[in-house]
């Protein structure tokens, strides 16, 4: 009976209920037709290159090329995706196609809609009149087709929009005068700070009264990043009211699905989209290469939302393929043959499937990028099929043999295992499911792991943060502003350290203390607390730690007694 709370809901409120809902205990999944589905998708399943436009110097996937007709390849796609388990068209997939030849046997679908790229959001101004119109338009124009038919689980209002906190106060502070952001970012500064002393106590201005505000850059040791964040969240309630209404104006009955997060989140954001969402969504490439993920991501983003969470592209590629694909750009984890993509993939799927609230996980893409890259320089072994169609058997047979569980997944552990042989190589190197350490706080962007040698204790931090040093005078962080990341070992003299724009990173404590950072965006510190005696199996271990992004404007807290393992 609890299982089915949502969708006896939806029958009480008088909801159609040969629609797509969603289950969410024990675990999160879809519900259609009185059955729960946990969605296995992949996106861009769509026929490729048209046959008169192959580029013989950067061959690419042409499904007519291969087969005698759209129905042909619709229902050999079928039969794969039957083959594999894969239960869903991902984002921008030929969904016409389907609906036209698949039959009853075609899968579910989701459509993305860019409901606010049409008008470039956030980056153009979210309370102008154009905005309403440009993401009207495009509601109006995508939803009508499509909204009687059970076979869609839902849309994505958009795709990886722009939510970079720090640079959008900057955009809306600039804006004309006149402009209803600037307009509303001026009245949030007046509601904060009262008067312009007070203002001028977090940032150095530009221009002496609020009237006259023109920019402003943050002054070091205050707290502007907080209303950095208020902002943010402004900005996105906005964004997600006006889409659930322009969803809601065409469609009352398939689920918004969110807007494929890049990744990346600001927590107000997050907190912003709960009262206008029904899933959560985030493109999400593996953490490490084999495959595995951190805990806090997924784990917050379902927390602050209050929602499940579908990943709407995951991800991995090898340099082995048939293709040709060079895998020579930025960003995507690689590997260096089918067996180990296969197994990476097994290992992710396991993972997030693991995870009660994730109710699905999307594949990006069907077919693998032209041999020489896209026109945007992207040339990955993203297929599960090559460009000549043919199906990578081990990827074929990773997804066959997943099925989604939800096995008994702790917290952490209540001990730390021994440290492998080159702590600060990587934390893939790590036996980071024991090492992990549970956070006291919830909605936090990093995760902890320790482990031990002899002579002391390793620390790992993994940290979300992102930061635009325009903000800042000079386009430099002071260093009183840099993440922080402080540490206590069994109530001894604490260590602090200051890091991501210092490198090395600024070490203050006890003497011994090591500390190595890299990355980016998400960034690894690893520190080692050296012990006055030696450490031994079975000691016990108590740590008090907090890490803050930079500006202190989110934190992350831990405080735990650990064993210490084999």
């Amino acid at each position: 009976m609890i299982a089915l709370l949502c969708v006896s809901n939806a029958l009480a409120l008088g909801v159609p209920t040969d629609f797509v809902r969603v289950q969410e205990a024990p675990r999160a999944r879809f519900v259609a037709e009185g059955h729960p589905f946990w969605s296995l998708g992949i996106d861009c399943t769509d026929t490729g290159v048209e046959p008169n436009k192959i580029d013989p110097k950067n061959p690419g996937y042409s499904a007519l090329s291969l087969f005698a007709s759209e129905k042909a390849w619709v229902l050999d796609t079928q039969t794969k995706f039957g083959n594999w388990g894969v239960n869903t068209l991902g984002g921008w997939s030929d969904d016409d196609l389907f609906t036209k030849y698949g039959g009853a046997a075609r899968p579910w679908y989701t459509i993305v809609l860019h409901l606010g790229a049409y008008d470039k959001a956030p980056w153009h101004d979210l309370f102008s009149s154009g905005m309403y119109k440009a993401i009207d338009g495009a509601a109006k124009a995508q939803i009508p087709p499509v909204k009687d038919d059970p076979k869609l689980i839902g849309y994505f209002t958009d795709n990886e929009l722009g939510w970079w906190d720090d640079t959008l106060f900057s955009t809306y502070l600039q804006m004309p005068k006149d402009a209803p952001g600037r307009q509303k970012l001026i009245s949030l500064l007046r509601q904060r700070y009262g008067t312009f002393d007070a203002f001028k106590r977090d940032w150095i201005p530009t221009g002496d009264s609020f009237e006259t505000l023109t920019d402003a850059k943050l002054r070091p040791l205050g707290q502007g990043r907080l209303t950095v964040k208020a902002w943010a969240g402004v900005l996105a309630t906005q964004y997600y009211g006006m889409v659930q209404a322009a969803v809601r104006r065409y469609d009352h009955n398939h689920l918004i699905l969110g807007d494929r997060y890049c990744q990346y989140y600001s927590l107000p954001v997050l907190a912003a989209s709960r009262q206008f969402i029904d899933v959560a969504s985030t493109n999400l490439g593996a953490d490490w290469n084999d495959g595995s993920n951190c805990r806090f991501f997924l784990d917050s983003l379902h927390e602050v939302t209050g929602k499940p969470v579908v990943i709407s592209e995951f991800y991995m590629t090898a340099r082995e393929n048939r293709s040709g694909d060079k895998n020579s750009s930025d960003g995507f984890p690689v590997v260096d043959t089918q067996q180990e993509r296969a197994d990476a993939t097994s290992r992710y799927l396991a993972d997030v499937s693991a995870r009660p609230y994730v109710l699905g996980a999307h594949w990006f893409q069907y077919y693998d990028e032209p041999s020489n890259g896209r026109g945007d320089g992207e040339n990955y072994n993203m297929g599960l099929v090559d460009i000549h169609g043919q199906p990578y058997e081990l990827m074929a047979k990773a997804f066959a043999e997943f099925h989604p569980r939800l096995p008994v997944r702790p917290a952490g552990s209540a001990g730390a295992p021994r440290a492998p042989k080159d702590p600060f190589s990587s934390l893939k190197a790590w036996d980071r499911t024991v090492a992990f350490v549970s956070p006291t706080n919830r909605g936090g962007v990093a995760d902890l792991y320790a482990s031990w040698s002899p002579d002391g204790l390793y620390l790992g931090l993994y940290q979300m943060d992102y930061c635009d040093k325009s903000l800042y005078p000079g386009s430099k962080v002071p260093l009183g502003d840099c993440s922080d990341f402080r540490a206590s070992v069994n109530g001894g003299s604490p260590v602090d350290i200051r890091f991501a724009d210092v490198d090395p990173p600024v070490v203050t404590g006890p003497t011994g203390v090591v500390a190595k950072q890299s990355g980016g965006l998400r960034r690894t510190l690893v520190v080692f607390i050296p012990s006055k005696t030696p450490l031994r199996r079975g000691e016990r271990i108590s740590i008090s730690a907090d890490s803050a992004t930079h500006g202190r404007a989110e934190l992350s807290r831990w405080s735990t007694t650990l064993v210490l393992l084999k």
